[in-house]
């Protein structure tokens, strides 16, 4: 199968590329019928559930399963996946970059048969967890054109909603320029989706990273397993930081990056709902 990649039509730096961003989002609720846990492993769960249902729509949906789960294009698949739970309710976000756009409606079908037929997804990230079906509330579309960006003054602050991975063994560690290299290239890739050049300038970003002084004890680890969907009994211990991460003597050139990683989400395991934050 041909790459699903545009091929890039103009190189762009971090804050032309924030204006242009093309963000297609499904925002949708849904009825949980029984408790189940929540938690970091709640967007893998639901990742998984959807794959499931777009894998198996056979030829009508390759391109679509190839965009958001195959080898084809990138590691950095163009999308990001957030759900919370209300209590009741759980609040799922779908956000497709660039190209991605294109295949929303093989994304929207897909999601919505692999959470409300069927098995459904499962209540517990754990082997052979039991499963039950959503039913859905209400789902819309939205789309927009760039991201909001705003100064940041001499502090930033990163509310983690959901663990980050970066570092050694995947924890966040002592390198916190670590979280604007993973933006810096990640964004970079998201660019390629949107058929722009942007060059992720690495040796740059950690510089200025590495110059600004950080405040972790806003942060606390966390632990959890995961298993694997598709092969079951196949267990990885998973560990990453959540809470607030305070940044001092902010270099605003980083700021576009700043705002683009807030949609985009940093570090490792992005497509599993990992590395999302606010800017507090």
């Amino acid at each position: 199968m041909p790459s699903l990649l545009p091929p890039p039509i103009c190189a762009v730096d971090a804050e032309t590329f924030a204006r242009m961003i093309r963000v297609t989002r499904l925002n949708a609720r849904f009825v949980t019928p029984v408790p189940f846990v929540a938690g970091p492993s709640l967007p893998g769960r639901l990742r998984g559930a959807w794959g499931r249902a777009l894998l198996d729509t056979g030829a009508s949906g390759a391109d679509a399963a190839d965009l958001f789960f195959g080898r084809t294009g990138s590691a950095h698949k163009p999308f990001s996946l957030s759900a919370e739970d209300t209590g009741g309710e759980l609040h799922v976000s779908l956000a497709l970059f660039g190209v991605a756009d294109q295949h929303r409606a093989a994304a929207f079908d897909a999601l919505m048969t692999g959470l409300t037929e069927g098995e459904g997804i499962a209540l517990t990230d754990a082997p052979h967890a039991e499963r039950r079906a959503l039913r859905l509330l209400h789902a819309g579309w939205t789309r927009r054109e760039g991201v909001e960006t705003f100064g940041v003054a001499d502090t930033a602050r990163l509310v983690f909603r959901t663990p980050v991975k970066i570092g050694p063994r995947d924890t966040l560690g002592a390198t916190y320029s670590d979280i604007w290299v993973s933006a810096a290239i990640r964004a970079a890739a998201m660019a390629r989706w949107s058929g722009l050049d942007l060059a992720p300038g690495v040796g740059r970003v950690r510089a200025l990273a590495n110059a600004m002084a950080y405040r972790d004890d806003g942060l606390a680890p966390r632990r959890w397993d995961r298993w694997s969907s598709r092969k079951p009994g196949l267990r990885r211990a998973m560990m990453g930081m959540e809470g607030t991460l305070t940044i001092e003597r902010w270099r605003e050139e980083l700021t576009p990056l700043l705002h683009l990683a807030q949609v985009l989400h940093v570090g490792a395991n992005v497509s599993f709902g990992l590395g999302r934050f606010e800017i507090g």
